[in-house]
């Protein structure tokens, strides 16, 4: 495992190499030499000279604000896309996206069209609920359904929703 080398030490090598470079031939002599009297790797030294040297724009490069700003955004990216992954192969994905893509795309004519389309097609699905707290569905469905579960029926409520008289003398 690679050892982490202190800031500190980090920026003290990096000086001394750039305040040394113009006695050796190149950069890569110069970080072997600090390097080896420092006792860490000369390819480390003479990498974080190099971005030292780009964040300083005295070479071309990408700085270590950018560099870690497109980090983040290729993070970002690769979370997105694998949560549409997973809401594609779970079919969480519903065509509300696909709409909002059309409407976004197309012009007034598809959003109107798209708007009446995805209104029928919501209340045709959807049963909703009345004001009184009864559903929209028709009465002779209503009443084949039981009106309480099993659980309910075991407490002393009977079918109408009313406590029975045991019920009440039991305090439940």
């Amino acid at each position: 495992m690679p050892r982490k080398i202190p800031k500190e030490t980090r920026q003290r090598a990096m000086r001394l190499v750039l305040d040394h470079l113009d006695e050796y031939p190149n950069l890569t002599t110069a970080c072997q030499t600090v390097a080896s009297r420092l006792g860490f790797g000369a390819e480390s030294l003479r990498r974080w000279v190099r971005q030292a040297q780009v964040d300083a724009g005295a070479r071309d490069g990408l700085t270590t604000n950018d560099l870690e700003r497109i980090r983040k955004l290729e993070r970002e990216n690769r979370e997105l896309r694998e949560a549409n992954a997973m809401a594609d192969s779970t079919g969480q994905r519903n065509e509300c996206c696909e709409m909002k893509q059309t409407l976004i795309s197309g012009g007034i004519r598809c959003r109107a069209s798209m708007v009446i389309s995805v209104v029928s097609r919501s209340s045709s699905r959807s049963v909703s609920t009345r004001r009184g707290g009864g559903s929209s569905i028709s009465p002779a469905r209503s009443a084949a359904r039981p009106r309480w579960s099993a659980a309910w029926r075991g407490k002393g409520v009977t079918s109408t929703g009313s406590r029975s008289a045991g019920s009440r003398a039991r305090g439940i």
